[in-house]
């Protein structure tokens, strides 16, 4: 069976922490603490797809981080110049990463 990002996306949305922004395709959000864990791993295989685009956002800072000889980029902060929406994505970004489901061991 062939795996559909959107599908990822429509199930988790349906457990979503509302944004102070609408959610879309493509941006992050937390999962209710009574997520089912089909859901929550449909979300992981969601944040793990949309987290490159986040990397040419422009919203993070990345260093890079060589591993086992191959060029990556690790988060390192947040640029100061951000609008609204985009501090509410840096900030559910920030908790993604305390929270597990994200790794920045490299970003990217």
């Amino acid at each position: 069976m062939i795996e559909n990002s959107n599908k990822w996306f429509l199930n988790s949305v349906k457990y979503a922490i509302e944004n102070k922004y609408p959610i879309q395709y493509g941006c992050v959000f937390l999962l209710k603490k009574d997520a089912p864990d089909e859901i929550k791993y449909d979300y992981i295989k969601y944040i793990k797809l949309v987290r490159k685009p986040f990397f040419s956002s422009g919203i993070g800072i990345f260093k890079p981080y060589n591993c086992n000889g191959l060029s990556r980029y690790k988060l390192i902060g947040f640029k100061d110049e951000l609008n609204d929406f985009e501090k509410e994505q840096a900030d559910i970004m920030k908790k993604l990463m305390d929270s597990g489901y994200i790794s920045n061991e490299p970003f990217i």
